[in-house]
């Protein structure tokens, strides 16, 4: 009954908030002056959504892993999709047919607290046929249950089980988007800490880097970011 109106009252900020911008854009125009209406839509709503639901964070983690949407016919024919384990965590296995040029490890975001590599596999599976590499996306310890360092113990244990399997750190990516760019950022650290071998690089889709919420943007931007950082750094924060 609490999760279910938890979700009831996301749905309801979330409807209003884009009814708001159905009635307003109209007469006033964009809230910035290159967004579309699908941007402007969906901003109102994870907005709304989020500012409502984000201090039940408990409540945030997904319920028997997350969604699992299904991956296009014409990207899934390219791949092979595996479920897979790497050091003891679960990971999603997607190898192109042809024979991959390098191996990726993706992190998915969800500000720790929240989402899957299941809910990503989707765009998972584009990359890895967009890239030509083997790619994992895995399935790493959400807080609180799993507080600092769960995730990043995962991140490690995936990446030491990637070179076991016989990755080539030379040819060996993190990729990772808000939460799960701020974990590759965590785990390069900790491999060099570690001395281990390091993979080639990073790439980093607007990492959750700061957890001081220090940045100026996180004041000008407050009242237009799809996450809205600024209400949530009490509980987000550390």
């Amino acid at each position: 009954m609490r999760r279910f109106a938890f979700r009831f009252r996301a749905i309801v900020a979330a409807t209003a908030a884009v009814t708001r911008v159905l009635l307003r854009r109209p007469l006033r125009g964009p809230a910035q002056p290159t967004w579309t209406w699908s941007e402007e839509l969906f901003v109102a709503a994870s907005r709304a959504a989020l500012s409502t639901s984000g201090w039940d964070i408990e409540l945030m983690s997904p319920r028997r892993r997350g969604l699992k949407p299904p991956i296009g016919r014409r990207t899934g024919s390219a791949l092979t999709v595996e479920t897979v384990e790497l050091g003891g965590i679960q990971a999603e296995r997607y190898c192109p047919r042809a024979r991959p040029f390098g191996t990726i490890l993706r992190f998915h975001g969800g500000g720790f607290v929240t989402g899957s590599a299941r809910m990503e596999r989707r765009v998972a599976a584009e990359l890895a046929v967009f890239s030509n590499c083997d790619t994992f996306g895995i399935t790493y310890r959400l807080a609180p249950k799993h507080p600092y360092p769960a995730a990043l113990d995962d991140a490690i244990a995936a990446y030491r089980a990637l070179l076991e399997r016989g990755a080539d750190p030379a040819t060996t990516v993190l990729f990772g988007g808000s939460a799960g760019a701020g974990l590759a950022l965590a785990t390069l650290l900790k491999i060099r800490e570690l001395h281990l071998p390091q993979p080639a690089g990073a790439v980093l889709l607007w990492p959750y880097a700061d957890f001081t919420f220090s940045g100026e943007t996180i004041l000008t931007n407050g009242d237009i970011d799809m996450l809205p950082l600024r209400d949530l750094a009490p509980v987000w924060g550390p």
